[in-house]
């Protein structure tokens, strides 16, 4: 039946129209959905268990305690780890979180990067930076088992893991 006109239009659907309105969608279309659907779900599912760190570069020296022997494993004596944290990110760093140091000499793509923590943190900045004392896990021993060549004094950059939250959470900040 059709609508009165608006405008100098007229409303009225033709049968065609009502049919193709009122049919229940093919078994392509429903599918498809349920694909859809199910990529979307899968998404977040990994979205929930993906973790996705919160880090911070700082610079590192790594200094000899001992002096310079030759050792059959190489990985022995004990290192100074000593990094520079500016003052607006001291706040994120806490004794005991883990550290990941990459030496510019042995690239962390071929070599892995030597695992440690944060021992303790400076309480007072010095030149507008606090001192950060990160302690080695495995000595010189990298996370590919690569063993690092000693030397008495070495530079890198250290990425302090302050956080390490889903990446779902990182989204939607909950």
């Amino acid at each position: 039946m059709p609508l009165p006109a608006e405008n100098g239009r007229s409303t009225a659907h033709s049968d065609e129209l009502q049919d193709i309105i009122g049919r229940v969608p093919s078994r392509v279309v429903l599918y498809g959905t349920v694909v859809i659907t199910a990529v979307l779900i899968l998404v977040l599912a990994g979205a929930w268990f993906i973790p996705y760190p919160d880090t911070i570069k700082v610079p590192v020296v790594l200094s000899s305690i001992d002096p310079p022997v030759q050792l059959s494993g190489g990985t022995g004596g004990q290192y100074s780890v000593i990094g520079k944290l500016p003052p607006e990110l001291s706040g994120k760093v806490r004794p005991g979180q883990t550290v990941l140091i990459r030496l510019p000499e042995y690239p962390y793509e071929e070599f892995g990067q030597i695992p440690a923590h944060v021992e303790k943190l400076g309480s007072l900045a010095l030149n507008g930076v606090y001192t950060v004392q990160m302690t080695l896990d495995q000595g010189l021993l990298s996370t590919r088992n690569r063993i690092i060549q000693r030397r008495p004094i070495m530079t890198g950059m250290a990425e302090i893991v302050t956080s390490n939250k889903s990446l779902l959470h990182r989204i939607f900040n909950f």
